[in-house]
């Protein structure tokens, strides 16, 4: 009879074996340290904690209440750099030490820019966007808040002449400085005309007369009784040359010498 089978035959020994029979049995010791300098705890677990990396070209996010921390040689994420996730702070102080997250926008200090959620791209504030041309005969377009701002010799567009990108202000001041828009309409004040998302096209009030440009960018319509007259290599307008307003005749011969309107 072995150990085993002599200690089970004995009344103690059986209680005794039936009490370790239910003991588990490991291997080894499992030591669970908080705090953050263990190098992996709890919350570091699940993917997206504190020091995982995060970004790059396989978009590799941060879980809730985490943001992805990049350097600054990182560029943001460019070129497949990675940053960690880091936990997003709750509270910052008010100094202004600018920076320039990587959302394009400027944030007081790099705290206030992790507390939204972003990392920083660059300190200082952000670089305005280069100027975008709008307008000419490509028709090239703005973004939504955005008006075509053209200079005041660039004749509004004409003869292909661009603009440039500008926004549209939320505010104006209500003096009466008038300016002509490329719409033909008389403004308050150059803000005024923005603020329609109309550019200047000429200081003081429109004044359209008989006679004068019509059908481009910047010219009055025609005074009632009066059409815009295209001379034919202006065809209709679509060349961006100008037309000049004349009369509507009041009547008409009836010999028969075919033409083709403008209006098709």
């Amino acid at each position: 009879m072995n150990v085993q089978n002599r200690i089970k035959s004995s009344r103690i020994g059986s209680v005794l074996w039936l009490a370790l029979s239910m003991i588990p049995l490991t291997v080894g010791c499992q030591v669970e340290v908080g705090g953050d300098n263990t190098g992996t705890n709890s919350e570091e677990v699940s993917g997206g904690g504190h020091g995982r990396a995060c970004g790059g070209l396989a978009g590799l996010s941060c879980k809730k209440g985490y943001f992805c921390d990049y350097e600054l040689e990182a560029m943001c994420g460019a070129f497949d750099m990675t940053g960690t996730c880091e936990r997003i702070p709750k509270v910052c102080t008010e100094e202004y030490n600018p920076v320039c997250g990587c959302d394009g926008k400027t944030y007081g200090n790099e705290c206030a820019a992790n507390s939204a959620g972003v990392s920083v791209a660059s300190r200082g504030e952000c670089e305005p966007p280069p100027a975008r041309d709008c307008g000419g005969l490509a028709g090239l377009a703005c973004e939504p808040g955005e008006f075509c701002d053209y200079a005041p010799d660039a004749m509004c567009g004409a003869a292909d002449q661009t603009g440039v990108c500008a926004p549209i202000p939320e505010g104006c001041t209500k003096e009466y400085n008038p300016v002509c828009g490329c719409d033909g309409n008389t403004y308050g004040n150059a803000c005024m005309a923005a603020a329609a998302g109309v550019s200047v096209a000429s200081p003081g009030e429109c004044a359209p007369a008989p006679g004068g440009v019509c059908g481009t960018r910047g010219a009055a319509a025609c005074e009632p009784g009066f059409f815009c007259d295209f001379a034919p290599e202006a065809a209709c307008g679509a060349t961006d040359l100008p037309g000049a307003c004349a009369p509507i005749p009041e009547a008409c011969t009836f010999e028969y010498n075919p033409v083709c309107g403008c209006d098709g």
